[in-house]
Protein backbone atom coordinates (compact mmCIF):
# COMPACT_ATOMS: atom_id res chain seq x y z
CA UNK A 1 0.00 0.00 0.00
CA UNK A 2 0.96 3.62 -0.49
CA UNK A 3 -0.43 6.66 -0.22
CA UNK A 4 -0.41 9.40 -2.92
CA UNK A 5 -0.85 12.82 -1.73
CA UNK A 6 -1.74 11.37 1.63
CA UNK A 7 -4.93 9.33 0.14
CA UNK A 8 -5.05 5.45 0.21
CA UNK A 9 -4.57 3.94 -2.66
CA UNK A 10 -7.74 1.91 -3.69
CA UNK A 11 -5.76 -0.17 -6.90
CA UNK A 12 -3.89 -1.93 -4.46
CA UNK A 13 -5.98 -2.56 -1.79
CA UNK A 14 -8.32 -4.61 -4.11
CA UNK A 15 -5.24 -6.78 -5.54
CA UNK A 16 -4.52 -7.63 -2.44
CA UNK A 17 -7.84 -8.30 -1.30
CA UNK A 18 -8.38 -10.72 -4.35
CA UNK A 19 -4.70 -11.94 -2.91
CA UNK A 20 -5.89 -12.86 0.23
CA UNK A 21 -9.65 -14.20 -1.38
CA UNK A 22 -7.52 -16.28 -3.73
CA UNK A 23 -5.20 -17.80 -0.21
CA UNK A 24 -8.35 -18.14 1.38
CA UNK A 25 -10.04 -20.54 -0.88
CA UNK A 26 -6.93 -22.23 -1.71
CA UNK A 27 -6.50 -23.18 2.16
CA UNK A 28 -9.97 -23.87 2.02
CA UNK A 29 -9.83 -26.40 -0.63
CA UNK A 30 -6.51 -28.04 0.85
CA UNK A 31 -8.53 -28.40 3.96
CA UNK A 32 -11.41 -30.10 1.60
CA UNK A 33 -8.91 -31.97 0.11
CA UNK A 34 -7.16 -33.13 3.50
CA UNK A 35 -10.83 -33.89 5.05
CA UNK A 36 -11.74 -36.40 1.98
CA UNK A 37 -8.25 -37.71 2.21
CA UNK A 38 -9.14 -38.56 6.08
CA UNK A 39 -12.43 -39.66 5.38
CA UNK A 40 -11.41 -42.33 3.16
CA UNK A 41 -8.53 -43.50 5.07
CA UNK A 42 -11.05 -43.56 8.34
CA UNK A 43 -13.44 -45.72 5.74
CA UNK A 44 -10.77 -47.90 5.38
CA UNK A 45 -9.79 -48.14 8.78
CA UNK A 46 -13.65 -49.25 9.87
CA UNK A 47 -14.06 -51.92 7.19
CA UNK A 48 -10.80 -53.63 8.24
CA UNK A 49 -12.48 -53.21 11.89
CA UNK A 50 -15.65 -54.64 10.64
CA UNK A 51 -13.32 -57.25 8.74
CA UNK A 52 -11.52 -58.21 12.28
CA UNK A 53 -15.33 -58.37 14.07
CA UNK A 54 -16.16 -60.51 11.40
CA UNK A 55 -12.89 -62.86 11.51
CA UNK A 56 -13.22 -62.75 14.95
CA UNK A 57 -16.52 -64.27 15.61
CA UNK A 58 -15.16 -67.45 14.13
CA UNK A 59 -12.95 -67.81 16.23
CA UNK A 60 -13.81 -70.73 19.15
CA UNK A 61 -13.95 -69.13 22.90
CA UNK A 62 -11.63 -70.21 25.47
CA UNK A 63 -15.10 -71.93 27.03
CA UNK A 64 -15.70 -73.88 24.01
CA UNK A 65 -12.56 -74.71 23.98
CA UNK A 66 -11.53 -76.02 27.65
CA UNK A 67 -14.87 -78.02 27.18
CA UNK A 68 -13.82 -79.50 23.98
CA UNK A 69 -10.79 -80.49 24.92
CA UNK A 70 -11.87 -82.45 28.21
CA UNK A 71 -14.26 -84.57 26.05
CA UNK A 72 -11.84 -85.38 23.60
CA UNK A 73 -8.74 -86.13 26.46
CA UNK A 74 -11.62 -88.49 28.24
CA UNK A 75 -11.97 -90.35 25.10
CA UNK A 76 -8.05 -90.80 24.57
CA UNK A 77 -8.22 -92.06 27.91
CA UNK A 78 -10.73 -94.29 27.37
CA UNK A 79 -8.81 -95.61 24.32
CA UNK A 80 -5.81 -96.19 25.90
CA UNK A 81 -7.49 -97.99 28.90
CA UNK A 82 -8.86 -100.94 26.27
CA UNK A 83 -5.66 -100.79 24.53
CA UNK A 84 -4.31 -101.81 27.76
CA UNK A 85 -7.35 -104.03 28.32
CA UNK A 86 -6.59 -105.47 25.08
CA UNK A 87 -2.79 -105.90 25.53
CA UNK A 88 -3.94 -107.57 29.22
CA UNK A 89 -6.45 -110.37 27.07
CA UNK A 90 -3.62 -111.11 24.56
CA UNK A 91 -0.91 -111.92 27.21
CA UNK A 92 -3.37 -113.75 28.96
CA UNK A 93 -4.44 -115.58 25.68
CA UNK A 94 -0.74 -116.20 25.11
CA UNK A 95 -0.46 -117.55 29.09
CA UNK A 96 -3.38 -120.02 28.22
CA UNK A 97 -1.61 -121.12 25.00
CA UNK A 98 1.62 -121.89 26.43
CA UNK A 99 -0.26 -123.97 29.49
CA UNK A 100 -2.06 -126.13 26.54
CA UNK A 101 1.91 -127.23 25.14
CA UNK A 102 2.75 -127.58 28.64
CA UNK A 103 -0.12 -129.87 29.55
CA UNK A 104 0.37 -131.74 26.35
CA UNK A 105 4.01 -132.28 26.97
CA UNK A 106 3.80 -133.45 30.34
CA UNK A 107 0.41 -135.78 29.30
CA UNK A 108 3.28 -136.99 26.25
CA UNK A 109 6.32 -137.08 29.38
CA UNK A 110 4.21 -139.30 31.59
CA UNK A 111 3.03 -141.48 28.42
CA UNK A 112 6.64 -142.11 27.44
CA UNK A 113 7.27 -142.49 31.16
CA UNK A 114 4.31 -145.36 31.84
CA UNK A 115 5.37 -146.92 28.25
CA UNK A 116 8.51 -147.41 29.54
CA UNK A 117 7.79 -148.89 32.75
CA UNK A 118 5.72 -151.40 31.54
CA UNK A 119 7.78 -152.93 28.82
Amino acid sequence: MSKKNGDFNWAESVGLKEYFDMRIRSQEEALDLARESLEKRLDTMNEFRQSLKDQQSTFITHNEYNAKHELLQAQVDQLRLKGAELSGKADQRSVTIVMIFSLISATLGLISLVESLVH
